[in-house]
């Protein structure tokens, strides 16, 4: 499906309005994953994205870890899929970010691996979902992968 042909059957869709709320999205996780709480975030991720990371989230905090991502930006964001099935449109995007992406000691903030002194550029695979019989529905980050 097309972005057009996603236009025509959800009057509401705008392209750019996704792309931007896409990103803040991706920018709201990675600063949950990095205060060790999902709470803000919980409405615009699906149970299997939170369950995936308040497991992340919980490991760290077992290990008396803080997952840290300096300077992080988005570089660039792009649709690759648009598909409907089973009640629901999912649209596939990559954001291309960059961080320095480190791990330090919770208690004392010192250094412990990663990359804390060069920005890392990392491609993130995200899938939302809306659920079309409910158009006023906000979409849902469904799964969040990265290479």
């Amino acid at each position: 499906m097309s972005v057009e042909e996603l236009m025509k059957k959800d009057s509401s869709f705008s392209l750019s309005n996704f792309i931007t709320s896409s990103n803040s999205v991706y920018m709201m996780l990675q600063s949950a994953v990095m205060l060790g709480n999902l709470n803000r975030i919980k409405g615009k991720i699906s149970d299997k994205v939170c369950q995936k990371y308040q497991h992340i989230i919980d490991d760290f905090n077992n290990n008396n870890l803080r997952q840290m991502y300096d300077d992080l930006n988005i570089k660039k964001t792009e649709v690759l899929s648009i598909n409907d099935k089973e009640n629901n449109y999912y649209i596939q995007i990559l954001i291309t970010s960059m961080a320095k992406d480190y791990v330090v000691d919770k208690k004392n903030l010192e250094y412990r691996y990663g990359l804390d002194n060069e920005k890392i550029l990392k491609s993130n695979y995200l899938t939302f979902k809306k659920d079309y019989q409910d158009l006023n529905n906000p979409w849902i980050l469904d799964d969040i992968y990265t290479n």
